[in-house]
């Protein structure tokens, strides 16, 4: 079982489980996005300019952008970026915020009290994996069974596009919510029933052995 993104991740490897001969029990996504490169979504390569053009947004007419100019490589880039804001982390403090208010997936993770090194880490993270899954088309269909559970406010055409990918058509779930709001309070008691019933409809006697 997987949200949003993991969808890339655990579809590859059950295609790769299949591969193997091994047998996959369930595979079940929560609002996960479909393939999204056959619909030209462009990806970035990582130069220094793009860096360089990226970290101005944020840090425009600021000792930051100054000692970004300076630089001749990118391995450069990031151990510069995190030597400055370590020295002056009060006066970036909003440029900082504006780095993770534009990731929807850094807004997710509380930075509080963290170290400058983890929401980088997290934040290229959140970029290389931006640009893998524009630009991953899976090889194969996939045989095992494809369980979606969709939020009633989510896109409509987000998960169609598995089934250009299943051998099988994919299953559909109704909840309430949207893609962030399902696991929130008061619906994510709801969206717990639906998922128990689900389990013991597919496999009722295992699931009595396992309570």
């Amino acid at each position: 079982m997987t949200w949003s993104g993991g969808g890339y991740f655990v579809f590859e490897m059950a295609l790769q489980m299949e591969q193997r001969g091994e047998t996959v029990d369930l595979l079940a996504f929560i609002d996960c996005r479909g393939p999204a490169a056959h619909l030209n979504k462009q990806s970035e390569e990582f130069t220094l300019d793009t860096e360089k053009n990226f970290l101005k947004g944020f840090f425009a007419s600021t000792e930051m952008e100054e000692k970004l100019e300076k630089l001749t490589h990118i391995d450069q880039v990031w151990p510069s970026v995190v030597k400055v804001l370590k020295n002056n982390l009060s006066s970036y403090k909003d440029a900082i915020d504006q780095v993770i208010k534009q990731d929807r997936m850094l807004t997710l993770l509380n930075f509080d009290g963290q170290r400058v090194e983890d929401l980088i880490q997290y934040m290229n993270l959140s970029r290389t994996f931006g640009n893998a899954s524009a630009q991953y088309i899976p090889p194969r269909k996939l045989r095992t069974p494809l369980h979606f559970f969709e939020g009633t406010e989510a896109p409509q055409d987000t998960p169609v596009h598995w089934n250009e990918y299943c051998e099988n058509p994919v299953t559909f779930h109704e909840m309430k919510g949207d893609h962030y709001s399902i696991f929130k309070q008061p619906l994510v008691k709801e969206f717990a029933h639906i998922f128990s019933a689900f389990l013991e409809n597919i496999n009722p006697k295992s699931r009595k052995e396992n309570f």
